[in-house]
């Protein structure tokens, strides 16, 4: 378990882009690295400096040693790029980022990882060769899955990396129902926060089977598949591995309960966010049992920022196959940040997006959602709706 962990907060600012393909930071076995990102309509580019800060975070699970490039994410007072991270083993860190953002004139290199906490790397993915090997035989057919969707009035939830900040931001917020940590496991979270667990990558299976039936015991109703398939820095697997991964790995849980897609980017290039997506239902072949579909957003705030965002949202649907929505990170790396959440927040929760099921900003943690320990940031508040 760790106490002390290095937080680098990321912060890429594009102000007149449209939806940006998004690095994440996450629990345990993140690793940043430096991807690329395309802006539509724009050739603005973006390069950040990063400084590091030192926080004090939750338990954390152990895990590799990690590596060091940036990756996207967004940040709030400081505001970052995107994050994403693997879940980790106890006793792992990871880095966040908070970038100060200087334009160039072609791509812009966002950080794999906002605020992450400093987590370990996540071990080499698993080759393309030995998935086939956990595969059942190719000719069953997935079973339906059956437990009901989530209640309304319980879409808000927590992304955290700290379980503390997390039964703090409850104890604030009635509001907040659900959580997840970009891992398969957990400890110390409230009683009356469903935890939902994720199977991060390839390379983070051992133990996946026991974890995600304690969840489900625990009252987890949805087990979320893999981060970011779509991103080099994040579970990087095609659309052919990945069926064949979720096939194995997600679908036994069918009929206990509700299972996810891989969460895509909102990266609008060829092979990521929904044209990844689009790939992976056809290499399911009507195989791979789901539910519902993980999605993510970085980009700008204010009134034009939300105004992509929820264009996003209902593109994402459609690439969907019209299932239903959890977006399980989206945050704003430029702009009003508060403007955003004022006018994204009725919006999901009105019944024009009845599709979005639940939806996590990225995410619980100070500089983002929390200003410290005790206190919400301006945005945090709004989201929790206090204010």
């Amino acid at each position: 378990m760790f106490t002390k962990h290095t937080i680098i907060a990321l912060a890429a600012a594009a102000a007149s882009v449209t939806e940006v393909a998004a690095g994440n930071i996450h629990r345990g076995y993140h690793h940043i690295n430096a991807r690329q990102i395309k802006y539509a309509a724009t050739e603005t580019v973006i390069e950040v400096a990063y400084a590091t800060v030192t926080v004090t975070a939750g338990q954390e699970p152990a895990a590799p040693a990690a590596t060091q490039p940036a990756a996207e994410q967004p940040a709030s007072p400081a505001p970052a790029a995107s994050p994403v991270s693997p879940p980790v083993q106890e006793g792992a860190v990871q880095p966040i980022v908070q970038p100060t953002v200087q334009p160039t004139t072609l791509v812009t290199k966002a950080p794999t990882s906002t605020p992450v906490v400093e987590l370990p790397e996540p071990t080499a993915v698993i080759p393309t060769q030995v998935i086939p090997s956990l595969l059942p035989s190719s000719s069953a057919a997935p079973a339906p899955s059956s437990p009901a969707a989530p209640a309304i009035g319980s879409k808000r939830g927590a992304a955290f990396n700290d379980v503390g900040l997390v039964n703090a931001l409850a104890g604030m917020s009635k509001k907040i129902t659900w959580s997840y940590n970009w891992g398969a496991s957990t400890s110390g979270l409230d009683k009356g926060i469903e935890f939902v667990p994720m199977l991060w990558g390839p390379q983070h299976t051992d133990g996946w089977t026991k974890h995600a039936e304690t969840g489900i015991a625990n009252g987890a109703t949805a087990l979320l598949s893999c981060n970011e398939p779509d991103i080099a820095a994040q579970a990087n697997i095609s659309p052919a591995v990945a069926a064949q991964f979720h096939i194995a790995n997600m679908n036994p849980f069918s009929g206990k309960a509700r299972i996810s897609s891989p969460a895509i980017s909102s990266s609008q290039n060829k092979n990521q966010g929904i044209d990844w997506l689009s790939q992976f239902w056809t290499a399911c072949a009507g195989k791979c049992v789901v539910d519902f579909c993980a999605v993510h957003w970085y980009g700008p705030g204010g009134d034009n920022g939300a105004d992509l965002f929820l264009k996003h949202v209902k593109a994402a649907h459609e690439g969907c196959q019209n299932k239903p929505l959890w977006i399980t990170e989206f945050g704003v790396d430029s702009g009003d940040h508060d403007q955003f959440m004022r006018k994204v927040m009725p919006a999901l929760e009105s019944s024009e997006f009845s599709y979005v099921e639940r939806y996590a900003p990225f995410f619980v943690a100070t500089g983002y959602i929390m200003q410290s320990s005790t206190a919400l940031s301006s945005w945090g508040k709004i989201f929790a709706g206090l204010a």
